[in-house]
């Protein structure tokens, strides 16, 4: 056990150390930094960053500034006469510019736990109470003398690739920004950024638009820029870059981890330069017979749960509908704010898999990795064998997606494993007009996309196609390097109907959208952000070089020197969540059976030390398993993260209330808060023009 460098000290002791460090932070100006435009002040709130302080007072979590060597010029290490005496004088300490040093732009890709945060985006002239994941984030490089923190977000050309919501979690999100550099110099690029920005600001206003957060002004600028016509100033080709990751890292969080930087482009743009994002939602299959009440009273049983079984079948053949392009306004929440008009997306990939229950391993001269996990749920299903409960995962890819529209889609499949709807209710929900999912399915045959035969993914799209064009929308018949097959889409449309078409032209009509409840937000996590391998390389060591050149891990680059701690502190936090799930799960053994409520007044060690109930290994009947349950799921409406609602009289998605159409809510936030914000701008400019000399 490691014993800190604290322990024995007083109380007294103790806060006249914590004043010092932050006596220290006051006059690096840490304390105010940043987010005088860019959000709450004083979000570090991390331990780590104190306890990765010096004994002496002098911090390890900034990157050095110092551009000499040090050490022997205080004493000559002898003693006596021959000692140099120490000057007296303090030299003038010189205050340190970031916006003075060498800058370049490069790509962060970084995970979080939502939990701990307001969401991402950080709240610009709104404080939370919980910080968010960008205020921790910038702050950090703030510490770390990466960013000058009186430009703030928007001054180093920040951009986000996916912004995540409250609670949600991210595996690999991605921002892109000018760092400090000792490699190369952009600063002139930077310059022009900054001005090109200002003026498109200006032109925006004269519009009587209003920027609501950092990353419009991204919007405003554009990916198109000619911000590379300037040429960088290579100051030290032959050496290593400043240790973004491993810097970063001993200054955040153990919720946040940088996992790797990429040098970008000057114009490049975390959010426009992306090609898909991909989505990962966990469950489990629902409890096993056992934990529910065995009295016939469904009454009883509705009302204390736990979810049951899910029908993770029909949840697949649900989730394959979702595949192509089509109208999800029925399925996303409507942000009258942003007065959007579109609501076509495109799902390149929609797949519900059963998670590993180690440690995976990809074996590249075996099957798939698909293929592999397919064989071994295959063997024994968790219907067959009801001593399991295992987790599955929804995958979910596409080029873009609506404002909270992963968990709706999530929820819908709920409601079809909960045998509540049925698996044509995704159809339903995508038909907004009379006949308009029979044409979506029409572009999905063209496109090589079959409903019942086990297709996960859109042929020639993000899911393939590693460097390929693909559009936001609009789903084409086949999207290979940005090139439709023109011949295809002609012949699709010349197919005759069969009898899936013509079900497909009798669906319901849902113009607008049913009143119902969005999945947890918990289980839902952003696993990957997808670019082109010509606008990104990740690396996690201080090499800054193509990685193209590189045919084999070389000693002499750097690519994994700040891997080890991050790998180590994630496992630790696995562990610990991992011990205590099953001890949870042991709990649950520790009760006393629902079937008699009674508990032995002892036991033998054998069965001590391996509890379970008794009888529980036989294999049952799927149909009958699902027929005896079915009057209970019918009862009880899962929301995911183990949550749910009792749902007595649940009759339908069809007959329940219906909300306003997207024209009906744009049309009066227009009229009411939009209006009034309007004024509030137009107000606050005629101020400023005032105080104007």
């Amino acid at each position: 056990m490691t014993v800190s460098r604290y322990t024995g000290m007083s109380r007294q002791d103790l806060i006249a150390r914590l004043e010092a460090l932050e006596g220290r932070q006051g006059q690096q100006q840490v304390a105010s930094t940043a987010f005088k435009e860019d959000g709450p002040k004083g979000v570090v709130a991390s331990s780590r960053t104190f306890r990765e302080q010096e004994p002496n007072g002098a911090s390890s979590s900034a990157i050095s500034t110092d551009t000499g060597a040090e050490g022997s010029s205080g004493s000559t290490g002898g003693s006596g006469s021959g000692r140099r005496k120490q000057s007296t004088k303090k030299k003038e300490e010189k205050e340190f510019s970031v916006s003075d040093q060498p800058c370049r732009k490069i790509a962060l890709r970084f995970s979080y736990d939502g939990a701990h945060y307001s969401g991402l985006a950080a709240q610009i002239g709104a404080p939370t109470v919980v910080p968010t994941v960008e205020a921790v984030l910038w702050e950090a490089m703030c510490v770390a003398r990466l960013v000058d923190p009186d430009k703030g977000m928007a001054g180093a050309g920040w951009s986000r690739c996916g912004r995540t919501d409250r609670g949600v979690s991210a595996a690999g999100q991605v921002v892109a920004l000018w760092v400090r550099s000792r490699k190369v110099d952009q600063r002139k690029q930077r310059q022009r950024f900054e001005a090109m920005v200002e003026e498109r600001k200006k032109a925006r206003q004269e519009q009587g638009l209003e920027a609501s957060d950092e990353s419009d002004d991204e919007e405003v600028l554009g990916p198109a820029s000619d911000l590379h016509e300037e040429q960088e100033t290579v100051i030290d080709a032959d050496g290593d870059e400043l240790p973004y990751i491993g810097t970063l890292n001993r200054i955040l969080p153990p919720t946040i981890h940088v996992q790797a930087w990429s040098p970008v482009r000057p114009d490049f743009s975390a959010r426009f330069d992306c090609r898909y994002r991909h989505y990962k939602y966990f469950f489990t299959a629902g409890a096993p017979p056992w934990l529910h009440s065995s009295s016939n009273s469904l009454e009883r049983r509705q009302a204390f749960g736990p979810v049951p079984r899910l029908d993770i079948d029909r949840m697949r053949e649900a989730a394959q509908r979702l595949l192509g392009d089509h109208d999800f306004r029925n399925m996303c929440k409507i942000d009258a704010s942003k007065q959007i008009t579109n609501f076509r997306r495109r799902i390149d990939g929609a797949s519900i898999d059963r998670v590993h229950p180690g440690w995976p391993v990809v074996d590249p001269g075996s099957s798939t990795p698909r293929e592999k996990a397919q064989q071994e749920e295959q063997e024994l299903s968790p219907l067959q064998d009801p001593t399991r409960e295992d987790m599955y995962v929804l995958n979910l890819r596409g080029t873009a997606f609506l404002y909270h529209q992963v968990r709706h889609i999530v929820q819908i499949l709920f409601l079809v494993g909960a045998h509540l709807e049925d698996v044509s209710i995704v159809d339903e929900l995508f038909n907004v007009a009379k006949g308009q999912t029979k044409k979506d399915r029409k572009k999905m045959r063209v496109a090589g996309v079959e409903i019942g035969r086990g297709d996960t993914y859109l042929p020639g799209s993000t899911s393939t196609e590693p460097d390929g064009k693909v559009a936001s929308s609009g789903t084409g018949p086949r999207l290979v390097n940005g090139e439709q097959t023109d011949e295809e889409g002609d012949a699709g449309e010349e197919q005759t109907d069969d009898e899936e078409l013509q079900r497909l032209s009798s669906l319901a009509i849902y113009d607008r959208k049913p009143q119902y409840e969005m999945a947890s937000d918990r289980p839902l996590v952003l696993w990957d952000c997808g670019f082109r391998p010509g606008d990104i390389q990740w690396r996690a060591g201080m090499y800054d070089g193509p990685l193209s050149n590189l045919d084999a891990p070389s000693k002499a680059v750097d690519l994994t020197s700040p891997l080890s701690m991050a790998t180590a502190s994630l496992h630790t936090l696995w562990s610990s969540h991992a011990i205590q799930a099953e001890m949870t799960k042991h709990f649950l053994l520790a009760m006393p059976r629902l079937d008699n409520g009674t508990l032995p007044a002892s036991t033998t060690f054998d069965k001590a030390s391996f509890p379970g109930y008794p009888g529980a290994r036989a294999k049952v009947d799927v149909e009958g398993f699902h027929r005896d349950q079915r009057n209970q799921m019918r009862r009880i409406l899962p929301l995911g993260n183990g949550s749910y609602k009792t749902a007595i009289d649940w009759k339908g998605l069809y007959s329940r209330k219906r909300e306003d159409t997207a024209d009906e809510k744009n049309l009066k936030y227009r009229e009411g808060a939009g209006k009034r914000r309007a004024e509030r701008v137009k107000l606050r400019e005629e101020s400023q023009q005032q105080q104007i000399p």
